[in-house]
């Protein structure tokens, strides 16, 4: 009876290693059935980031009102947190346990897009802003590059310190997550047009597109990363709740 269970345990181990060889490096702590388990789910909480920002901007202000750049928007916050459980989800599906440790990294991730979300806010209505020194270019710049650099180091350091040690390279990659977010949304917005009359960004923000797309990326890093233990030789300090789980 021993040898026979043995046995199912050798094929069983087989066949699990021969499915994730077929999956890239970086995605093989995941089976097939969770990857597109985390996929779908991504791309739903992303036509939900898209379809509250629309309905606030379309149904609530109208779309020809530019109230919305001076008026307080209860759409972005709902975003910031669906955002950190787009990003955090994958982990939940790979490690089949939703523990304390990974529902405190998702409320510190939501306090951190507010952050980000509202100096972002401050850059785009400098845009429209009369007052001298704060439509300079310098002044843009520079705010700009620290809202970028809050939000991508700040992803990095929660997961490395709240989840388990990351590599560096994916600092790297959180920091190019703002610029893809915006240079996809203005592709989006140049072959849909939707309410938008012209194409800029501006128009591209109004649409939502980069809303839709920070939580398609967000939740792809969360994707890539939370298998990212089984290729890293690091592991140490990883939290023995979470990879302890039984699968």
């Amino acid at each position: 009876m021993s040898s026979l269970k043995s046995l199912n345990a050798k094929i069983l181990g087989k066949i699990l290693s021969a499915t994730k060889s077929r999956l890239p490096s970086g995605l093989r702590g995941l089976t097939p059935q969770q990857l597109k388990h985390s996929l779908i789910t991504v791309f739903l909480l992303s036509l939900l980031c898209w379809a509250i920002w629309l309905y606030e901007i379309v149904a609530k202000i109208g779309w020809a009102s530019l109230e919305w750049l001076s008026e307080d928007l209860f759409s972005p916050y709902l975003i910031c947190l669906i955002v950190s459980v787009a990003y955090i989800h994958p982990f939940w599906v790979r490690y089949r346990n939703i523990d304390s440790k990974l529902i405190l990294t998702t409320l510190t991730l939501f306090v951190l897009n507010i952050s980000v979300f509202l100096l972002s806010d401050v850059v785009l209505r400098t845009i429209f802003s009369r007052l001298g020194f704060l439509t300079s270019g310098l002044y843009k710049f520079t705010f700009s590059t620290i809202t970028i650099l809050i939000f991508g180091l700040g992803y990095f350091f929660v997961t490395d310190k709240l989840i388990f040690p990351i590599k560096k390279k994916y600092a790297a990659l959180f920091l190019a997550c703002p610029f893809l977010m915006f240079v996809l949304g203005l592709i989006t917005n140049f072959f849909i047009r939707g309410f938008a009359t012209n194409w800029g960004l501006v128009d591209s923000i109004k649409m939502g597109f980069p809303q839709f797309w920070i939580c398609v990326l967000m939740g792809l890093m969360g994707i890539v990363i939370s298998s990212s233990y089984d290729e890293d030789e690091n592991t140490e300090g990883v939290d023995k709740n979470i990879l302890d789980a039984d699968f």
